[in-house]
């Protein structure tokens, strides 16, 4: 999955489409978000930003 796909949908202001590939993607890959409503989607991205930092920072050293 990747960012562009999110993009996409939400550019074309998909936004039904949009929530249902967020939840099929978190139900699938982050198995670890059990929250509800709002907070599950501030979860995610608050996992999806902390992996991506922690993505940087390994291939920088």
């Amino acid at each position: 999955m990747r960012f562009g796909h999110f993009e996409l949908i939400s550019a074309q202001k998909e936004y039904d489409l949009l929530k249902q590939l967020a939840d099929f993607t978190i139900d699938q890959y982050f198995p670890e978000i059990t929250s509800e409503g709002k907070q599950k989607y501030m979860d995610w991205f608050q996992n999806i930003a902390h992996r991506t930092a922690k993505l940087m920072v390994e291939c920088i050293v």
